[in-house]
């Protein structure tokens, strides 16, 4: 919905998107990515290190680095000791993140599926929680309310698709499809339905059709069948997830800046297998991108990020061992921070 009197912002995550793949090899195939990269500016970015969802895509939203923050990825000590762990959800937030900093100033806000937004925090706007969430029965939106909306509107919504390294490769293709579909359907609708001055969204189906398929489309991986039916699976993904981005683009219209960000790369870690040596498994890269484009009449900008090898992730499950259990159902915060809620640095 237009704000008037305001220049605003559209920011589209892809988790784990290979800057190789999406500037260069995959770019024909991309119109509405490839034509910010034409219109602005793009480049290959360093992530932080280490280069993972948790601590890089906060890094992003705050412009601190992990040492700031007080995490380096999914699990951190939760005090002196080794036996302790907890999650890095959104209560290990103590600075505040671009929405949350819009939200103080009364500036209206949307954000969709940002790592470490469980549980969620009030804004002023809505909020919808990433894949750290324990399960669509928890309170994952901001308002509370805004749960049936998003499950009129797509069905039944979906956070992540779950088990993402299964042998089941034909559900899996399917699930991440079907729900990156939902996702998308709700950011259309939110975006259309709600006054935004920043809009977010995050996509979390990248990264998980890469963990799931990178074998099959990689032919230097030690475990690539040539003769797959799933080769082309992850082209065939950025490709559908190209024109969501149109279609979510033509829903903001012209006259808004865009900026299409990743948090790291990905890539086959090791050799080839030669002499005995055992052969390359998928893990993360540090390259990740930003694409940024001024969608305006003045000008246009297009920017892209990159980074190194970081350990492969996934949420944590109900199998983690008890000193490193996942998170339970949590109640939204009931009041936004007031202004001097959050320690300045």
């Amino acid at each position: 919905m237009d704000v008037e009197g305001s220049r605003r912002v559209v920011v589209i995550g892809l988790d784990s998107a290979p800057p190789e793949l999406v500037f260069d090899r995959w770019r024909d195939d991309l119109p509405a990515i490839g034509g910010l990269m034409a219109s602005g500016v793009y480049a290959k970015l360093r992530s932080t290190i280490p280069p993972i969802t948790v601590p890089a895509w906060s890094a992003m939203m705050t412009g601190l680095d992990p040492g700031t923050l007080g995490f380096y990825g999914f699990r951190n000590r939760a005090d002196y000791s080794y036996g302790r762990m907890r999650i890095a959800t959104s209560e290990a937030l103590r600075h505040p993140r671009v929405w949350e900093i819009l939200s103080r100033e009364r500036r209206p806000v949307v954000v969709l599926n940002v790592p470490q937004t469980y549980p969620p925090r009030p804004v002023n706007g809505v909020l919808v929680a990433d894949f750290l969430t324990p399960g669509t029965q928890c309170e994952y939106t901001w308002p509370p309310e805004l749960k049936r909306e998003l499950d009129d509107v797509t069905g039944g919504y979906e956070i992540d698709a779950g088990q993402f390294r299964t042998d089941d490769k034909a559900r899996l293709l399917d699930d991440i499809h079907r729900i990156t579909g939902k996702h998308f359907a709700a950011a259309r609708h939110l975006m259309a339905s709600r006054p935004w001055h920043f809009f977010i969204t995050v996509e979390m189906g990248t990264d998980r059709i890469q963990h799931g398929f990178w074998s099959h489309f990689d032919a230097g991986h030690r475990k690539h069948d040539p003769a797959s039916p799933f080769k082309d699976a992850i082209r065939k993904y950025y490709v559908r997830v190209d024109k969501e981005i149109g279609e979510l683009l033509a829903v903001a219209g012209p006259e808004v800046v865009t900026l299409v960000v990743s948090d790291h790369g990905a890539q086959r870690t090791g050799l080839a297998p030669a002499r005995g040596r055992r052969g390359a498994t998928t893990r993360v890269s540090s390259s990740t991108f930003r694409t940024a484009s001024l969608r305006a009449p003045c000008h246009s900008a297009s920017t892209t990020r990159s980074g190194h090898a970081s350990p492969a992730k996934s949420p944590p499950s109900a199998t983690t061992p008890a000193s490193r259990s996942a998170p339970s159902c949590s109640a939204p915060k009931t009041s936004m921070p007031a202004a001097g809620t959050f320690r300045r640095t």
